[in-house]
């Protein structure tokens, strides 16, 4: 797919995440249960929650630990708030959205702390969440990048079975991963590197090679290429990239790197590609304060 075609790309994620959303908060008990439990978790530290509903005369009931009931009300507010920054599309908006993908960090963070891996988390989807982290919450990095390589080693059969030799991020989401986490000067950002595959996706290698270019012709060059490797892997195959929707609308592996840029004193401002434009004016943002996600990370972070 050309840059031409990448509005509609970007038109599609926000119909599916609205749809999403549509169906999440037409379950009004779902909705009062994500918030109950909340509550309970940060006032008393609760980790194990129950839902139940009755039908047809009968009660079913689900349990939920912390780290999957972290990782439903994260996806919630994430998906609110991009319909919120697709209405407005303001700093503002932009704040607040990525103070809500902020949430997604607490599932791992909680994850580390209990030892668990959680079933709908990837290796691909904590690479992204390491580089949101390095992007826009550097505090919660280090503890990102432990969880990534916890995940990566608990999951070493996953990871080595020849099956997903050149898939799971290993040939460019986790060398970028490691890339930007040396940049950020994190411990033990090279123990990602057994898990990568060789060569590296060209786009990717490039982008780490030209990262810092002056050069606006060559800066956009990467931009497109990744531009274009994300929206080619951008599919409901839990093996690729970009499996998952929230990651698949906001292409965070671009904006991280453009942030890096940002911090060296260069300039992004010429950028072109659509799927990246809407959010270059606002990358040097900081979250919106959000006084529940500081209270879920005092009762999770290890």
């Amino acid at each position: 797919m050309d840059s031409k075609k990448a509005p509609s790309f970007l038109s599609e994620k926000y119909r599916q995440i609205a749809a999403n959303y549509d169906s999440i908060t037409a379950d009004a008990d779902f909705i009062t249960f994500l918030d109950t439990s909340v509550e309970e978790l940060t006032e008393q530290g609760k980790e194990l929650f129950t839902s139940s509903f009755t039908e047809f005369g009968e009660t079913f009931t689900t349990e939920y630990d912390l780290v999957a009931l972290l990782h439903s009300d994260a996806t919630r507010r994430i998906y609110e708030s991009i319909l919120q920054f697709r209405d407005r599309n303001d700093q503002k908006a932009y704040e607040q959205m990525i103070a809500a993908y902020g949430h997604v960090l607490m599932v791992q963070l909680a994850g580390l702390k209990q030892g668990k891996t959680e079933e709908s988390l990837f290796s691909t989807d904590i690479a992204l969440s390491l580089m949101f982290a390095i992007a826009y919450f550097p505090g919660d990095a280090p503890d990102v990048l432990r969880y990534l390589l916890f995940y990566l080693e608990q999951r070493q059969d996953l990871m080595q079975a020849k099956l997903y030799a050149n898939r799971l991020g290993k040939p460019d989401l986790l060398p970028l991963a490691a890339f930007l986490a040396g940049e950020a000067g994190l411990d033990k950002a090279e123990a990602i590197q057994p898990y990568c595959s060789k060569p590296v996706e060209p786009a990717y290698a490039a982008a780490i090679d030209q990262l810092y270019a002056t050069d606006e012709a060559v800066v956009n060059q990467w931009v497109d290429g990744i531009a274009a490797y994300h929206i080619a892997n951008s599919q409901d195959d839990w093996t690729l990239p970009f499996n998952n929707i929230t990651w698949q609308f906001f292409p965070v592996e671009i904006i991280a790197l453009l942030v890096m840029r940002s911090r060296k004193g260069l300039n992004s401002s010429f950028i072109s590609h659509p799927i990246v434009k809407p959010f270059l004016p606002y990358i040097a943002a900081h979250p919106a304060a959000r006084p529940l996600l500081e209270h879920i990370r005092g009762r999770v972070k290890p």
